[in-house]
């Protein structure tokens, strides 16, 4: 048996395990089972991610079983106790949405459960962090064999990534947007005006004054210190005309895949400090800073703000939550044409604007990078173009595509699929498993004509 599987062993675990307290969830035989941990993800973004799918899929199978998984505080035992309650009731499909609960290790189960008996139909809903875990992937090809699976990829290039993972490509893929919770991110003429006063009061941002605002992680990853430096140049270009908002809590994280990751705690917020002290007085007036914000707070920011900036290179940039919350209060954006981030411009197709501006991102022999004249024109142009009347509209097509009502529609439409059976992981993901298991396995970072680019080349635009 594969390591994973031999870990849940229950001869080698020695643990009895009882079925009785779980089996009173489940009491509908032959529907569909939701397996969502009730632990909070680390990411926080993850979290809500969880949360809104739960209530998507809740829209559409309404009466349907839903189980809830306890906190796996006890390892491999409490998966199997969890694996035998769902096999009591023989469900038609099982559905895993969230990323606390480790996808690999909970199908080892469900394969020690069954034994002999054929698995139901499996539906995985992949976050960014599916590329981290390829080798346990890998480590339950056999098990995955035995039954078809679905994965649900966030974005059309998360999907086209996965397809490039998988034998029979994209077969198996489909692409349902994270959903939002739009009665929590909404636009308004009247939290404007309130936001936009207290702005003023605080930083002294102008009636006149264009609002670029960023929210989320503060991390390398995000690319936070480029963006200083290319709202440096906008305002000295434009005598003042631009302001930048950065909102959310500094992380340190480095990126996993590249070199340079073993950072000591609190040293990107030094990086970014420096930036800022860097720059001329007058400039640093300009860029402020506030810490993570409750969701009203928050909504009231992205209805304050004019533009949505974010020059993420994020190697796993999978979706978008704050784009969409963004886009969900009518705000127009300006990011990079990188990852989940280019599938926003559907929104744009759908309200018959530019709501979704890109910068350009070219992969080459010294690695990714940014046009920062692609950077100015896309911010001048989204600069004053957007009326309360349009915001409105944008705000509406936003909707449509990303709230819960509208992920519960797709979700509907991908679950009337059928699958086929799972054929395997291809050579490509052979090969990735096999850097992975190096500890770090593009130490000069991102680079065309090599493994990086065969992977990460579907996160690129075609054009």
């Amino acid at each position: 048996m594969v390591e994973i599987i031999r870990e849940l062993d229950p001869d080698i675990i020695r643990q009895k395990v009882s079925t009785e307290r779980k089996k009173a969830h489940l009491t509908q035989e032959g529907s569909a089972v939701i397996v969502v941990s009730k632990e909070f993800s680390a990411w926080k973004s993850a979290a809500i991610i969880s949360h809104n799918l739960f209530k998507a899929y809740t829209t559409y199978f309404k009466s349907q079983v839903v189980f809830l998984n306890e906190p796996l505080s006890k390892g491999g035992g409490e998966l199997l106790e969890l694996a035998q309650s769902i096999h009591s009731t023989r469900p038609k499909k099982i559905i895993l949405i969230d990323d606390v609960l480790p996808a690999y290790q909970f199908l080892s189960a469900l394969f020690i459960t069954y034994r002999s008996e054929p698995l139901p139909p499996i539906y995985v809903h992949v976050y960014g962090s599916f590329t981290l875990w390829t080798k346990s992937w890998l480590a339950i090809e056999s098990v995955l064999k035995k039954t078809s699976i679905h994965f649900l990829c966030a974005s059309e290039r998360q999907a086209e990534l996965l397809g490039r993972f998988l034998i029979q490509g994209r077969d198996c893929v489909s692409v349902c947007p994270f959903p939002v919770e739009v009665n929590d991110y909404f636009f308004s003429p009247a939290l404007r005006c309130e936001y936009r006063g207290k702005l003023e009061s605080e930083f002294g941002v102008q009636t006149d004054d264009v609002l670029l605002l960023f929210t989320g992680r503060l991390s390398v990853q995000k690319n936070i210190t480029r963006l200083i430096q290319e709202v440096d140049s906008l305002i000295k270009s434009n005598q003042g005309k631009f302001q930048l908002l950065l909102v959310g809590n500094f992380d340190d994280k480095g990126i996993p895949l590249f070199s340079g990751n073993d950072r000591k705690f609190g040293s990107y917020y030094q990086q970014w400090l420096k930036s800022i002290e860097s720059l001329e007085p007058w400039v640093r007036s300009r860029i402020h800073y506030l810490s993570h914000q409750n969701t009203a707070d928050l909504n009231g920011l992205y209805n304050a703000a004019d533009i949505f900036v974010s020059l993420s290179l994020y190697h796993d940039e999978d979706f978008g939550m704050s784009p969409a919350e963004a886009l969900c209060c009518g705000l127009p954006t300006v990011l990079t044409d990188w990852g989940g981030y280019s599938d926003f411009e559907h929104v744009s197709k759908l309200e018959g604007t530019k709501s979704c501006i890109f910068t350009e991102v070219q992969l080459t022999s010294e690695g990714l990078v940014l046009s920062s004249e692609s950077f100015k024109r896309a911010v001048l142009t989204q600069a004053d173009s957007f009326s309360s009347r349009k915001r409105s509209r944008l705000s509406q097509a936003a909707k449509n595509r990303y709230s819960v009502h509208a992920v519960a529609s797709r979700i509907k439409i991908i679950h009337a699929l059928k699958s086929p059976p799972f054929l395997g992981f291809s050579r490509l993901m052979r090969s990735h498993a096999k850097a992975m298991s190096i500890g770090i396995p593009y130490p000069q970072g991102p680079r065309k004509w090599d493994l990086y680019e065969k992977i990460y080349g579907a996160y690129l635009s075609k054009s």
